[in-house]
C-alpha cells in the first residue's frame, strides 16, 4: 500500500476538536506517510457561506435549511466516502451520531475502516475492556481499532502523541493481512442510492479539495435546484404530533 486517500472523520464542534483534526491530518499527509486526506472542516463547505448562497439562488418559498442539510449529507456520504480508500474515525466520547453512520457507510462500501480512541470515559464498560468501555457496536464496523493512551503535559508531548497516532494509523492501513469487511452493495441499496444522488450534484468535480471554490459552489447549488425533487426523496416523511 502506498498513498491512501483517507476520509478523516471526527467531531468538529469546537476549537480543541478542530485543532486536533488538523494536526492529525497534517501528520498523515506529511513526508513519511504522504497520504491524501479529506478533512470535512477543510475540504467541505463552510456552513454559513453555503447557506447564504442557497438563500440567494433558491426560488422564493424554498427551504434553504433543508437544502443545506441535503447537500452536506450527500457531500459526506455520497461523494467524500466513495472517493476515499479508507475511513479513519475518532471514537472519543461523545461519539458523533453522523460519524457512526459514516463508519458504517465506509465499511458497507468496502473501504478500509480504522477507528481510534483516546478517551478515559467508559460509559459502556471499563477502560480495561477490549474497546475501552465504549459501545461495542461501533468498533465492530472497523477493520482495526486503535486504543491510544494520552498523558501530554506540554505542546511538545502533545505533538509527539499526534505523531504516534498517525504512525499507528499508517501501519494499520499498510497491513495487508487485515481483511476488508466490505459488503456486496448493488443497485437499489440505500448506500448506492446515496452515491447516485450525489452524482447529480458533484459529477465532474474531480478535485475533492476544490469544492468550496465560488465557481463549484454555484454549480452545485444550480444542480440542487435542477434536481431538487429527486434529491428530496432521500429525506424521511416527518410526522409532527405537536
Amino acid at each position: 500500500v502506498s498513498m491512501v486517500v483517507i476520509y478523516n472523520t471526527a467531531s468538529l464542534f469546537n476549537a480543541r476538536e478542530k485543532l486536533h483534526n488538523v494536526l492529525l491530518t497534517e501528520a498523515l499527509e506529511a513526508d513519511g506517510h504522504s497520504h491524501d486526506c479529506i478533512l470535512p472542516q477543510r475540504d467541505g463547505f463552510e456552513f454559513s457561506a453555503l447557506q447564504q448562497l442557497l438563500e440567494r439562488m433558491l426560488p422564493e418559498g424554498h427551504d434553504s435549511w433543508q437544502a443545506l442539510q441535503t447537500v452536506i449529507y450527500l457531500l459526506d456520504m455520497g461523494f467524500f466516502i466513495p472517493k476515499s480508500d479508507a475511513v479513519v474515525a475518532c471514537l472519543d466520547e461523545p461519539v458523533d451520531e453522523a460519524l457512526v453512520l459514516e463508519v458504517a457507510a465506509g465499511a458497507a462500501l468496502g473501504k478500509r475502516v480504522v477507528g481510534w480512541r483516546s478517551d478515559v470515559r467508559s460509559p459502556f464498560g471499563a477502560l480495561q475492556d477490549e474497546f475501552k468501555g465504549m459501545h461495542f457496536f461501533i468498533p465492530m464496523w472497523c477493520d482495526t481499532m486503535i486504543c491510544e493512551a494520552t498523558a501530554s503535559t506540554s505542546a511538545g508531548s502533545a505533538s509527539d502523541e499526534v505523531q504516534r497516532l498517525a504512525d499507528s494509523i499508517d501501519a494499520a492501513l499498510r497491513d495487508e493481512s487485515v481483511s476488508r469487511k466490505g459488503l456486496s452493495v448493488g443497485s437499489g441499496t440505500i448506500f448506492m442510492e446515496i452515491v447516485e444522488a450525489a452524482q447529480l450534484l458533484f459529477d465532474g468535480i474531480d478535485d475533492v479539495h476544490s469544492l468550496h471554490s465560488e465557481e463549484n459552489m454555484e454549480l452545485i447549488v444550480s444542480r440542487y435546484i435542477e434536481h431538487q425533487d429527486a434529491l428530496l426523496k432521500l429525506r424521511p416523511r416527518v410526522i409532527r404530533n405537536l
